[in-house]
């Protein structure tokens, strides 16, 4: 997701992109595959929060362009010590986000499935829920090829020599040369990089 996002991203930003993907998107051994990811808003870190309520408006944003339904937001309970659940509600509260302390009353009342002991607190936020990692893979490589992003995959990079200008990306099927190269290749990041 990374490589995607951040090509369509720089295409946005009318930056000529080519994308090398190793082994494709939705393969088994990337971190692009599976059903999909948790999404949230609650942290107590005020950055982590601003992260993620932008990630949620560039989903939005992509599904608008593409007609596919990349999130599902159903809501988060968090459970925990009530000091870290304050922490986390007033970071949230900082940058704009609805989030509602709940005593345990309210959460047997409203997530009897819960259980809560009668001095235990709870926060809700609506903005958590999943990432459909197979459909916003989709509409990443469609945004970006509409971009006019070139996506060579599967296709391995074996060298990056970035001597002067312009850089070589050297492939197992071609040469490749660029201005600029970002590197999001995961776990073959330190392959490349040495």
């Amino acid at each position: 997701m990374f490589g995607l996002s951040t090509a369509l991203e720089l295409a946005r930003r009318g930056r000529k992109v080519a994308v090398i993907d190793r082994l494709g998107s939705g393969h088994p051994a990337t971190s692009s595959t599976g059903a999909s990811r948790s999404i949230r808003i609650a942290y107590d870190q005020a950055l982590y929060v601003h992260l993620a309520q932008e990630a949620i408006r560039s989903w939005r944003r992509l599904e608008a362009e593409t007609g596919r339904t990349i999130l599902r937001l159903t809501g988060q309970i968090d459970l925990g010590p009530e000091t870290k659940l304050r922490s986390i509600q007033e970071a949230v509260r900082k940058h704009g986000g609805e989030i509602e302390m709940l005593d345990a009353a309210e959460l047997r009342r409203r997530f009897p499935e819960l259980a809560p002991r009668t001095d235990e607190v709870g926060l809700f936020h609506a903005d958590g829920g999943t990432v459909v990692a197979d459909q916003g893979m989709l509409a990443l490589a469609e945004a970006a090829r509409a971009k006019g992003v070139s996506i060579f995959s599967p296709e391995r990079v074996t060298k990056i020599d970035p001597g002067p200008t312009p850089a070589t990306i050297v492939t197992d099927k071609q040469r490749l040369q660029a201005t600029r190269v970002v590197l999001a290749a995961g776990p073959w990041s330190g392959a490349l990089l040495a």
